[in-house]
């Protein structure tokens, strides 16, 4: 007998059973105005016909497996039908809690709960207990993973520990992640320290999203989505904010910094902020991201590759040696030197 024949058998038998209950409890029955009207528009000939049917219908999955506690519930217990108009949201989330191990083993048979509100408060107390451990989880990996950046939006961390990596990892195909209860791929070896070895890995956790994540190994040259597919490292570092980019370039310069095809100023400006010898990492720094660096620091000049005249002429002003230490220097700048006392 094919499966749809069976279900079809199993609703017939209870419709059978349950259908002259119904009708003889209609009367006794508490159902608001507006589940009324839903029921109204329901399939059936009759009232006791429209009503199980729209029981029926607080069952979310295809194979109604839960009408039978659904029928239990409203006709055998009396809940009352309110209780019922949210059923179908609380039902998936307790089915999917069900198929992924996520409920205690008393909670699995689902004709252990007896009503909808006592379901409601099932799930909301496993729904605490795992934000609790998450959260002891979050902090745990956090103690053991380098904070490169953190803001409402984006996570950028370097896992220094197994556990961490697996933990960062967990939603996604990393092989890094492998060997984690919780991951998707439990029984295999977790190949984290293979990775570590030639360097930190990077991840970047998009925290309104936290099914989009990035792992990046430049030395490696591993740009990989959560699905270990490889990307363009130039598509990771465009989704992120100014800041967080620079942050990621103060920590990783050199491996960072040649995919920036188009490095924009406010990223510049960023990085040299606070250590202006970070210039030498940019390989086309704007005209006035070089001053800004002089002006901080004039001996940063012999960290640009091809200071412009206007900054030439700055650092010697400040320093005429620095004529010395500036590679094919202007005309401009060797005469202003000669001017205030450096002999060449």
């Amino acid at each position: 007998m094919k499966i749809q024949e069976l279900l079809e058998d199993r609703r017939d038998f209870l419709k059978t059973r349950y259908m002259p209950l119904i009708a003889t409890k209609l009367a006794s029955f508490l159902i608001p105005a507006n589940i009324q009207r839903e029921i109204q528009h329901s399939q059936g000939n009759n009232l006791p016909e429209q009503i199980f049917s729209w029981l029926e219908s607080r069952d979310p999955t295809k194979k109604k497996i839960y009408l039978q506690w659904i029928l239990t519930c409203a006709v055998d217990r009396g809940v009352p039908f309110e209780d019922f108009e949210y059923l179908p949201t609380t039902l998936a989330e307790y089915d999917n809690r069900k198929r992924k191990n996520q409920l205690p083993p008393e909670a699995k048979d689902i004709n252990q709960i007896k009503t909808p509100s006592a379901l409601d408060v099932l799930l909301r107390d496993e729904a605490n207990k795992q934000a609790t451990a998450s959260d002891r989880e979050t902090q745990a990996a956090m103690r053991e993973s380098k904070l490169i950046y953190q803001d409402e939006d984006w996570l950028i961390v370097t896992p220094t520990t197994e556990k961490a990596a697996q933990f960062w990892g967990r939603p996604t195909e990393w092989c890094t992640a492998y060997g984690d209860s919780q991951g998707r791929w439990p029984d295999r070896t977790c190949k984290f320290r293979d990775y570590n070895n030639f360097g930190p890995l990077v991840i970047i956790i998009n925290q309104r999203d936290p099914q989009e994540r990035y792992q990046w190994q430049a030395r490696t040259e591993q740009y990989m989505d959560r699905d270990d597919k490889q990307i363009k490292p130039g598509k990771i570092l465009r989704v992120l904010p100014v800041r967080a980019v620079a942050s990621l370039v103060l920590y990783f310069p050199e491996l960072a910094l040649p995919y920036l095809s188009d490095t924009s100023i406010d990223i510049q400006m960023s990085l040299i902020k606070d250590d202006p010898t970070m210039i030498r990492y940019l390989n086309n720094p704007a005209s006035e991201v070089q001053m800004a660096a002089v002006e901080q620091d004039p001996l940063s000049i012999t960290r640009i590759r091809r200071p412009k005249n206007a900054v030439q002429l700055y650092a010697i002003s400040k320093y005429p040696w620095l004529i010395s230490r500036i590679k094919n220097p202007s005309q401009q700048a060797r005469d202003l030197a000669i001017r205030l006392g450096h002999k060449t």
